[in-house]
């Protein structure tokens, strides 16, 4: 098994389509098959290969899911500041009497100091959401891998349990 649909999508954001997602979604079932199959027949060198591969898949899945996130909160974000700003009315018409107040590097601080707040914050909340995710995935890794060492030990004990009954029968 190759991961045609890694291959097929490559590394250009362009060519990944829900079509190439689906061809990898689908491939991981048939490694995760593949997988337990060698498992039951006891060749876990030969599962190497297809975890390594269904591995991969799954780091370009999370991956392309992450920034799949992030570009749709950028594009949250941006529509909500742009609904502000159409809200907001606009500024009063000043009269001839009035006299233009210069802002102060003060005001200027403050207003820009909002501004970096909010972005950190933005910055601060997508990295919180990275690490979640990451931590997600790791969690659902080693469970996947919990649960592939204790069905190799069944294997292992059943095998050991039938070498030993087999042992027991043989008569000298």
């Amino acid at each position: 098994m190759s991961s045609a649909a890694f291959a097929s999508t490559g590394n250009r954001r362009e060519s990944i389509t829900q079509a190439s997602v689906q061809k990898m979604l689908d491939e991981n079932t048939a490694l995760i098959h593949a997988i337990i199959e060698y498992q039951n027949q006891g060749n876990a060198h030969e599962c190497v290969q297809y975890q390594q591969l269904l591995h991969r898949n799954l780091i370009f899945l999370a991956t392309l899911a992450d920034s799949t996130i992030n570009q749709q909160q950028q594009q949250q974000q941006q529509q909500q500041q742009q609904q502000q700003q159409q809200q907001q009315p606009p500024p009063p018409l000043l009269q001839h009497s009035q006299q233009v107040q210069p802002q102060t590097p003060q005001h200027i601080q403050q207003s820009t100091g909002s501004i970096s707040s909010q972005q950190q914050q933005v910055h601060q909340q997508q990295q919180m959401q990275h690490y979640q995710h990451a931590f997600q995935h790791q969690q659902m890794q080693q469970q996947q891998h919990q649960q592939q060492m204790q069905q190799h030990m069944q294997q292992q004990l059943l095998r050991t349990n039938a070498l030993n009954n087999q042992m027991n029968n043989v008569t000298y």
